[in-house]
C-alpha cells in the first residue's frame, strides 16, 4: 500500500513538473515576447517595443520625419512629465510634428509633446481646457 501511494506521488510530481509554464514566457500571436514589453507593429512587420522606437510609417513632414520628431521628443524635457503615446499629426503650417502623451494627475488637459522642426526641439503643450471641474 505504501508502494502504491508512493508511486502515486511521484507519477503527481512529475506530471506536475512537465506542465508548469516558463515565468514571463508569454508571446503573442506573432511571437512577440510579451513580458519584455514587445508587440507586433503592423507598419514595421516586427516585434518592437514602443517606448523604444515607434510604430508608423515613416511619414515626412517639411523635411522631417516622423522618427526623427520621435527621437528628439524621447531626448526631450517633456519626457519629464509623461510618456509618448502612438498618435501624432503634422501641422505643417507651423512646421511642427505633435506627439500625443500620457501624463499622470493633470485633469482636463490632453498634454503633446511638440516638436519644433526648424531648431530640433521639443517642448510640451497642455492643451487644457481651462474649465472648472463641477463640485
Amino acid at each position: 500500500m505504501k508502494k502504491i501511494f508512493f508511486l502515486l506521488m511521484v507519477c503527481l510530481f512529475l506530471a506536475a513538473c512537465t506542465q508548469q509554464k516558463v515565468i514571463g514566457g508569454d508571446k503573442d500571436a506573432h511571437g512577440c515576447l510579451i513580458a519584455a514589453g514587445y508587440s507586433w507593429c503592423d507598419a514595421k512587420q516586427k516585434c518592437i517595443r514602443v517606448f523604444e522606437e515607434p510604430c508608423a510609417q515613416d511619414d515626412l513632414c517639411n523635411g522631417m520625419t516622423y522618427t526623427e520628431a520621435w527621437q528628439i521628443a524621447k531626448n526631450s524635457s517633456c519626457m519629464n512629465e509623461g510618456t509618448l503615446k502612438e498618435t501624432h499629426m503634422c501641422n505643417e503650417g507651423t512646421d511642427t510634428w505633435w506627439i500625443d502623451m500620457d501624463v499622470a494627475n493633470k485633469s482636463l488637459c490632453s498634454p503633446a509633446c511638440v516638436i519644433l522642426i526648424a531648431n530640433k526641439t521639443a517642448e510640451i503643450n497642455w492643451r487644457c481646457t481651462g474649465a472648472i471641474p463641477p463640485e
